[in-house]
C-alpha cells in the first residue's frame, strides 16, 4: 500500500506540469526562509519584524511593522536582493519593495519549558527580601503604604 504523500506527489505529477511545480516549491520556500536570507544580509534582527507580502511579476514586497524596521530593511536592499536572487535564481526576482504592515509582525520567541517557574521563584525571592526590609524601616506610615502596595501588586499579578 503506497503512502499518502506518494500518492499526492503522483497526482500532482500527472496534472501539473514539472516546471510549475518547482517554482511552486522555491516560492514556499523563500516565503518560509525570509529570516536567513535578511541575516544573509545582515539585517537579522528586522526580520522578526518583517515578512514577505507577495512576489509578483519579479518584484518581491516585503512588509515591516514600523516605519524605523522599513528604513533598516531599505538601507540593506541590495544586500537582501542579492541573497533572496542567489538563493531562489529560478524565481527571477529582480527587485525588492518594502511596505507598512498594518499589523503586528513580531513574534516573541517561544518560553524554555519550566522557564517561567524559574522566574516566578526569583520575583518571590526578591518580593520576600523587600518584606523583610520592611521591618526595618522606622516610619510606621512609611512601611503600611509599602505593605498596601505589595498586596495591590500581588492582587494585580495573580488576576493575570
Amino acid at each position: 500500500m503506497r503512502k499518502a504523500g506518494e500518492v499526492l506527489a503522483a497526482l500532482l505529477n500527472e496534472r501539473f506540469d514539472p516546471a510549475f511545480l518547482q517554482r511552486a516549491e522555491s516560492t514556499v520556500g523563500l516565503f518560509s526562509s525570509w529570516a536567513a536570507a535578511a541575516a544573509e544580509a545582515d539585517v537579522s534582527s528586522a526580520a522578526a519584524h518583517s515578512r514577505i507580502k507577495e512576489l509578483e511579476k519579479g518584484l518581491l514586497l516585503v512588509e515591516a511593522e514600523h516605519p524605523g524596521w522599513v528604513q533598516i530593511l531599505q538601507t540593506k536592499q541590495v544586500q537582501l536582493l542579492k541573497a533572496v536572487q542567489r538563493r531562489y535564481p529560478g524565481l527571477g526576482i529582480q527587485g525588492i519593495s518594502f511596505c507598512l504592515s498594518r499589523e503586528q509582525i513580531f513574534t516573541p520567541e517561544p518560553q524554555i519549558p519550566g522557564q517561567e517557574e524559574e522566574e516566578e521563584e526569583a520575583a518571590a525571592t526578591v518580593q520576600e527580601e523587600a518584606v523583610g526590609e520592611i521591618g526595618a524601616a522606622d516610619d510606621a506610615d512609611y512601611i503600611e503604604a509599602r505593605k498596601r502596595l505589595e498586596a495591590s501588586i500581588k492582587k494585580r499579578n495573580h488576576l493575570k
